[in-house]
C-alpha cells in the first residue's frame, strides 16, 4: 500500500503487501519486498533493496521507521528493523547474521533470539570489515564484512542530505 506523497523513481518494485508511508521516495532500481514497512519521509536510493518475507520461510518483515535515509546500493534483509533518522551509508548490507559494530560505544549489535537486527535511532552506518581472529582466515590476514556505525546524526549529517527534499 503505497501512501499520498510517494514518489516512485521508474524502474523500482514494490512487492506485495509492502507498505510505503507518505512522503517517501523510491529511487530508481529499488526493491522493497512482500510485508516491508518503509516509513514517512525515508529515501530509498538507486539499486538498493528492501527484504520481504518469502524467503527464507518464516521471515520477518524489514521495517525502516521515519526519516531514514538509505544510500545507493544497499541491502537490508532478515526483519531487520531500522529506527528513526538513521543514515545507512551506499553499500551496507544488514541482515540477521552479520553483526553490527557501534564505534561510539565500542560494543557489537547483533540479533537476539527472537528478536531482529536493530539499527538506533540517528545512527550513521558505513561499510566495514574485522579481521578474522583463528583459524586459517586469521594466517592469511582476511577480514569479514562488518557494518559499522561511525557517528550518530548531527547537523553536518544533515546538511549532506538535503538536497533530497529539493527532489520531493
Amino acid at each position: 500500500m503505497l501512501q499520498k506523497g510517494t514518489v516512485i523513481m521508474p524502474p523500482s518494485y514494490i512487492n506485495v503487501g509492502a507498505y510505503v508511508d507518505s512522503g517517501t521516495m523510491i529511487d530508481s532500481h529499488a526493491l522493497v519486498g512482500s510485508c516491508a514497512q518503509i516509513g514517512k519521509g525515508v529515501h530509498l536510493s538507486a539499486a538498493s533493496q528492501i527484504g520481504g518475507v518469502l524467503e527464507p520461510v518464516g521471515a520477518l518483515p524489514v521495517i525502516v521507521e521515519d526519516n531514514v535515509f538509505i544510500g545507493g546500493n544497499c541491502g537490508i534483509y532478515e526483519g531487520t528493523i531500522i529506527k528513526e533518522s538513521a543514515v545507512i551509508g551506499s553499500g551496507v548490507i544488514l541482515n540477521a547474521s552479520t553483526a553490527l559494530f557501534d564505534n561510539v560505544s565500542g560494543e557489537f549489535i547483533s540479533k537476539e533470539q527472537g528478536k531482529p537486527l536493530v539499527v538506533p535511532e540517528n545512527a550513521v552506518v558505513v561499510a566495514g570489515s574485522r579481521p578474522i581472529t583463528k583459524g586459517h582466515g586469521n594466517k592469511l590476514g582476511i577480514h569479514l564484512y562488518t557494518p559499522v556505525i561511525v557517528k550518530y546524526r548531527d547537523d553536518k549529517t544533515g546538511k549532506s542530505i538535503t538536497l533530497e527534499d529539493v527532489l520531493r
